[in-house]
């Protein structure tokens, strides 16, 4: 059985501001662009870049506004997001390491994801819908030595958590090819999004 090859799927991450002047600014959407992952039997990676990730837009009212922001909001956002709060030129990846186990239809994935050079443990719960994995996890960014981003002496600043939702299609279809539902295997999977 050869390598698995996982390749629709995709990684989003929300933002939640807050202060006195957060009306003014912005809860936003981004996107992880370059990510792989790797399944042999129940050991999984999972590896996403820094420097990938793009910013999608604001989201207003729970929907993502295009509008709401022009390019040059979106580099200033980014320059914030890959020099002070990620640090990308010295931390080039955000890395998972751990297992997964339970009901492939509800998977839960422990182990360690490391974090702008800080290593916390880490548990998510997964749920398959239709053969897609989706996960849909909220961190805490100052487990992991961030400290919420501010503007304006405080006024505004982002929320002490980030939502990462996760989603991975076909993913029975891979369970049983990497043999992790039944606890055994050897084979390697990588997933990486278009």
């Amino acid at each position: 059985m050869g390598p698995i090859e996982i390749r629709h799927g995709e990684v989003k991450v929300y933002t939640f501001k807050t202060g006195l002047l957060s009306r003014v600014a912005h809860d936003l959407q981004l996107t992880v662009r370059k990510w792989t992952v790797d399944l042999d039997g129940t050991t999984l990676s999972a590896t996403f870049e820094v420097g990938s990730i793009e910013v999608d837009g604001a989201v207003r009212k729970g929907r993502l506004d295009h509008r709401a922001l022009k390019d040059r909001d979106k580099r200033s956002i980014l320059e914030v997001i890959h020099g002070e709060v990620l640090q990308a030129g010295q931390h080039t990846q955000v890395r998972f390491e751990g297992t997964v186990g339970g009901d492939p239809k509800k998977p839960v994935f422990s182990g360690t994801l490391h974090l702008r050079g800080q290593s916390r443990p880490l548990t998510v719960h997964g749920r398959e819908t239709a053969g897609r994995l989706e996960l849909d996890h909220e961190l805490r960014p100052s487990e992991w030595g961030i400290q919420p981003h501010e503007a304006l002496m405080g006024a505004i600043k982002l929320q002490d958590r980030v939502r990462v939702r996760v989603r991975i299609e076909s993913w029975l279809d891979h369970v049983r090819k990497a043999g992790a539902d039944a606890g055994h295997g050897h084979d390697h999977g990588h997933s990486h999004s278009h």
